[in-house]
């Protein structure tokens, strides 16, 4: 008698298992991520991160407009295992590299007056070969993530990052400027190019399929607009200081946006890495919106406890990580968090459009951001100060959640399956932003995690509440939406 081979566990326990494993491989990376930053930060000072931040800038806008999708096709698209479609990717990937490394040339040159990096001009040059050094990847540790293997991914992620921290001190002691910043960056790149060879099983290819590519654009192009206005609500604040405050001021800032918007990358790794292929294997309308359900829940709470804790002390943190010079007030601790706790909680219906091949809605929610964007243009011009361009463009994030819910209705989703997860979020901001300013020390921090822990109860308890909230269509299958 042949013995039988073991069931595969359903889909929910293999996410349940690779939650930790995500979970810990992004906690991990991102806090090298930020002990390199912190490095530099205490050597170089505000002065010369400002200046990287402004330089950066145009690395994070290149890298957003040609966003390619590839690497999400790969996971979402039913023939996802097909060598032919991943070495398409592959192509794609290198295409999009070569292109960008030229933009960034010309657009370095062009753009170093109004950002005041005149002097640095040339640093275009060191943008272009992190580019092109990425571009030449391999998907493979991205096709994993379609049975959840994200152990690969993990490593080659934690052991670069690692790298870079390593080598991060010795090039601030060297070079003395913000060159450091971006060799720091060309190293975690390469390393992390060569990991992913190192652990693929397949040979890295290149495929001219004018059909497969044809396909990957036509999954991109909505990605790549979304990436370009992603940039324009994400950096939009940073952007407009460079161009009207001081390096030094930009320099204080980017300590708070950098710990800031630690929680909001991470978040949107693991969502992107677990809940798009957990959401994506929903083939009814009722299971969709379970585990819709599912996935807007831990993203509230996490938006939620995090909101109340940095608008409480986030600023005490800068300050003890990177010095006191680096330290933002009350009000721009605030108004950070507010605009992480936005990025943060639209994590939910952007994974649940995107797992129906829907990448126009995810486009469309951030054409609604334009809004905060154009009230942190009017803060500028009336001299309002850092945080008042820092919560105009949060506003400009609450507008794109509503609208991203409500898009969510030709899926078969009703709008309260991922808003009702932010009231608590909304409520322990509040709570953080008035602790901060009334209390100091110790007070704002118990404050803060009484604040976490009763909007951790709350985002639970509404999660229950909206738990037999009917689907109100069948949703759009994979195959039909692409």
């Amino acid at each position: 008698m042949t013995p039988t081979a073991p069931p595969s566990p359903p889909a929910r326990s293999r996410a349940l298992r690779a939650v930790g494993l995500v979970l810990s491989g992004q906690v991990l990376a991102q806090g090298l991520g930020l002990a390199r930053t912190v490095v530099l930060a205490r050597l170089l000072g505000p002065h010369a991160m400002g200046v990287a931040a402004a330089v950066t800038l145009l690395l994070a806008f290149l890298e957003a407009l040609g966003d390619a999708g590839a690497d999400r096709l790969l996971v979402q698209a039913p023939d996802g295992d097909d060598p032919r479609l991943q070495a398409a990717a592959h192509t794609a990937g290198l295409v999009r590299a070569a292109g960008l490394a030229s933009l960034s040339v010309v657009l370095g040159l062009a753009l170093a007056g109004p950002l005041g990096v005149r002097a640095q001009r040339w640093d275009c040059l060191w943008v272009a070969a992190i580019l092109v050094v990425r571009g030449g990847a391999h998907l493979d540790v991205r096709r994993f993530q379609r049975t959840f293997r994200f152990a690969p991914g993990a490593r080659v992620d934690v052991v670069a990052a690692a790298v870079a921290l390593a080598v991060a001190a010795p090039l601030a002691l060297l070079l003395r400027d913000e060159t450091a910043v971006l060799v720091a960056t060309l190293v975690q790149s390469a390393v992390a190019t060569a990991l992913s060879h190192v652990a693929a099983e397949r040979p890295w290819t290149l495929g001219a399929d004018r059909a497969r590519l044809r396909r990957i654009a036509a999954f991109a192009w909505p990605l790549a607009v979304n990436g370009a206005l992603f940039f324009a609500f994400l950096q939009g604040d940073r952007v407009l200081l460079a161009l009207g405050a001081s390096k030094e001021e930009l320099g204080r800032f980017g300590a708070a946006f950098a710990l800031g918007v630690l929680p909001t990358v991470l978040l949107a790794r693991v969502t992107q890495n677990l809940a798009l292929p957990y959401l994506s294997g929903a083939r009814t309308g009722a299971e969709l919106d379970r585990r819709s359900r599912e996935v807007s829940t831990v993203v509230g709470v996490a938006a939620a406890t995090f909101g109340g804790l940095f608008a409480a002390v986030g600023g005490a943190v800068v300050a003890a990580l990177w010095g006191g010079a680096f330290r933002p007030d009350a009000a721009l601790a605030t108004a950070v968090a507010a605009g992480a706790v936005g990025r943060l909680l639209r994590e939910g219906p952007v994974a649940a459009s995107l797992s129906r091949g829907d990448a126009r809605s995810v486009l469309a929610s951030n054409v609604v951001r334009l809004v905060g964007l154009a009230l942190a243009v009017v803060a500028l011009l009336a001299d309002g100060g850092t945080a008042a361009i820092v919560g105009a463009a949060a506003a400009g994030e609450v507008a794109a959640l509503v609208h991203a819910s409500r898009r969510l209705r030709r899926h078969g989703l009703a709008p309260r399956t991922v808003l009702a997860p932010a009231v608590p979020a909304v409520l322990a901001l509040a709570a953080g932003g008035a602790a901060a300013a009334g209390a100091s020390g110790t007070a704002a921090l118990l404050g803060a995690a009484a604040v976490a822990a009763a909007a951790t109860a709350l985002g639970r308890v509404l999660g229950r509440r909206t738990a037999g909230a009917p689907a109100l269509a069948p949703p759009c299958g994979s195959e039909a939406a692409t």
